[in-house]
């Protein structure tokens, strides 16, 4: 991993005490991983369509690879 730039990143955190509290956190938890998810996939899926149209573009790359 290559780190370009790094900033200093202020962290406040909250001690939940009542049970409610705990799991509107916890859905809150839930619903950004799956929004993270969806995005992740949704990214994968665009780079492998690029590929493949990259691919498209330059048949003459991927019958060398075959080739060697």
């Amino acid at each position: 991993m290559r780190v370009i730039a790094s900033a200093p990143i202020n962290v406040i955190v909250y001690y939940l005490k009542t049970e409610q509290g705990k799991r509107e956190l916890a859905e809150r938890a839930a619903d950004i991983h799956a929004e993270i998810s969806i995005l992740k996939n949704k990214i994968v899926h665009q780079i492998k369509r690029w590929n493949y149209w990259m691919r498209s573009l330059h048949p003459q790359k991927k019958e060398a690879r075959e080739q060697a």
